[in-house]
C-alpha cells in the first residue's frame, strides 16, 4: 500500500511526535491562489528570527486597502498571522506570501476538523492517522502522495483526503486567543505580545450572565465551555462561547456548533415561552446519532465553577482563574478556564496552556482517581524557565 507516516497515541511519545515524524515532501508552498485569504485560515508560516517553519499559524486580519499598521505600510491584500503558540505575529505583504507563508500541512496526530457530507457540517473531533509518503491504493482508492486518513465521530467513522481536497473537507484546528483584540506585538513577529489596558471589543462575561455546557462528547466537543452574551436573537438573548458554538431561540431554544442561527445541533422543543436556555440536559436533533451528538448539559456559571488555579506567572499565568467541565478526555471530565486553558487526565491529571491533550506544564503524577486533585501541582520539566515551580488547585 506504499509507505505512510502513522499515529502514535502513547503517553510516552504525544510530545516527541512532532520532532521524530520525517520531515514531509509535500509541503504545499502558498501563493495568493492556493491559499484561502480568510480570518481563521490555519498556515504554516516562517519565522524571520530562526529560519523555521512554524505548523501553528492563523490569520487574523486581512487588508482590503492599503494602510499603516503597526508602524508598517502595508499594500491592499496584506495578510497578519499569528503564530509561534499564539505569542508572535507579523504582516506578510502580497509579495512574500510564497517566501514566508505556506498552506496548513498535516502530520500523523493532528487534531482537525472534518466536513462530513450527510451532515452537511463540520466536526471538530478529527484526527490523522496515516499520511501517505508516495501513492498508492488504499482501500480499494487510488490515493496521490500527500494524502491523508483521518477517523471523526469519536473514532467511529473515517476517510482518505487527497491535498487538493484540503480545506474543503479537513481543516487544521487554531485557536485564537480571548484576549486577542486587546493584543500588542511591538516587535511583530518577535517579541511576546502584552495585554492593553484599553477596553476590549470582546464580551465581558460575568457569572450571573455566563452559561456552561458540560458532559459533552463526540463530534459535538466545540460546544463544550462557558458561553457570554453577545447579543439578542429574536428578542431574546443570543450566546457564544470561545469556538463559536452559540445558544440562541428562534420558535424555542437551540445550540449549534457554529455562529448560523438557519441551523442547530440541539434543542429544547417544549422550551418556548422562556426568557433564557432552560438550564439541564438538551438532546441532539433527530438529524444526528446519539452516538455521535450525545446528550449535553447546560448550567449557571456560578454552579459549576469549582476549580481555581492561582500561583502561576509570566507566560504560564494564562492557567489561573476559576475552570468550569468542558468535555471528556480519556473517559474523565475536562475542564477549561477562560483563557483556554485545560486541565485533563491522560494516564493522570495534567494542566497545560492551551487546548492540546499532548503536552502539559503542571502534573501530579500520583493523582489517578475521577477528579483532579487539590493541592500543589508541580511544572513539567522540560517546558522551560518560565514556568513557576508550584501552581496551587484549589476545589
Amino acid at each position: 500500500f506504499g509507505s505512510s507516516v502513522s499515529a502514535s497515541r502513547s503517553d510516552n511519545e504525544k510530545q516527541s511526535l512532532q520532532s521524530h515524524v520525517p520531515s514531509l515532501p509535500f509541503r504545499l508552498r502558498a501563493s495568493r491562489e492556493a491559499m484561502s485569504l480568510e480570518i481563521g485560515e490555519p498556515v504554516c508560516v516562517l519565522s524571520r528570527s530562526t529560519g523555521k517553519w512554524l505548523r501553528d499559524g492563523v490569520i487574523v486580519e486581512v487588508l482590503e486597502e492599503p494602510a499603516t499598521v503597526d508602524g508598517q505600510a502595508m499594500p491592499a491584500g496584506a495578510i497578519k498571522v499569528l503564530y509561534a503558540n499564539n505569542e508572535s505575529a507579523k504582516w506578510v505583504p502580497p509579495e512574500a506570501f510564497g517566501e514566508e507563508l505556506a498552506a496548513a500541512d498535516f502530520l500523523p496526530g493532528d487534531k482537525v476538523s472534518v466536513f462530513v457530507r450527510s451532515m452537511g457540517l463540520w466536526v471538530s473531533d478529527g484526527l490523522v492517522e496515516k499520511v501517505l509518503m508516495e501513492a498508492a491504493e488504499v482501500d480499494g482508492q487510488n490515493m496521490p502522495s500527500g494524502a491523508i486518513m483521518v477517523t471523526y465521530q469519536s473514532g467511529e467513522s473515517g476517510k482518505w483526503i487527497p491535498p487538493q481536497q484540503f480545506g474543503v473537507e479537513v481543516k487544521a484546528q487554531r485557536t485564537l486567543p480571548e484576549d486577542l483584540a486587546t493584543r500588542v506585538y511591538t516587535a511583530p513577529g518577535v517579541d511576546a505580545p502584552k495585554t492593553m489596558e484599553a477596553t476590549s471589543s470582546l464580551p465581558t462575561v460575568s457569572d450571573e450572565d455566563a452559561l456552561v455546557v458540560s458532559q459533552v462528547d463526540g463530534a459535538a466537543k466545540v460546544a463544550g465551555g462557558r458561553y457570554a452574551k453577545v447579543g439578542t436573537h429574536n428578542e431574546k438573548p443570543k450566546y457564544k462561547n470561545s469556538n463559536g458554538s452559540i445558544i440562541f431561540f428562534d420558535d424555542w431554544w437551540k445550540l449549534n456548533l457554529k455562529d448560523d442561527v438557519k441551523q442547530w445541533c440541539y434543542e429544547v422543543r417544549g422550551a418556548t415561552n422562556e426568557t433564557a436556555p432552560p438550564m439541564g440536559v438538551w438532546h441532539c436533533t433527530r438529524f444526528f446519532r446519539n452516538g455521535s451528538h450525545p446528550p449535553l448539559t447546560i448550567s449557571g456559571a456560578t454552579e459549576t465553577d469549582k476549580i481555581v488555579v492561582s500561583g502561576a506567572t509570566g507566560k504560564s499565568a494564562v492557567v489561573n482563574g476559576p475552570y468550569t467541565e468542558a468535555g471528556v478526555c480519556n473517559e474523565m471530565p475536562k475542564y477549561k478556564n477562560s483563557k483556554g486553558a485545560i486541565m485533563f487526565y491522560d494516564s493522570y491529571w495534567k494542566i497545560n496552556v492551551t487546548d492540546d491533550t499532548w503536552t502539559w506544564h503542571y502534573s501530579v503524577k500520583e493523582a489517578t482517581g475521577p477528579t483532579p486533585p487539590s493541592g500543589n501541582w508541580a511544572p513539567q520539566r522540560t517546558v522551560g524557565a518560565e514556568t513557576p515551580a508550584i501552581v496551587k488547585v484549589n476545589l
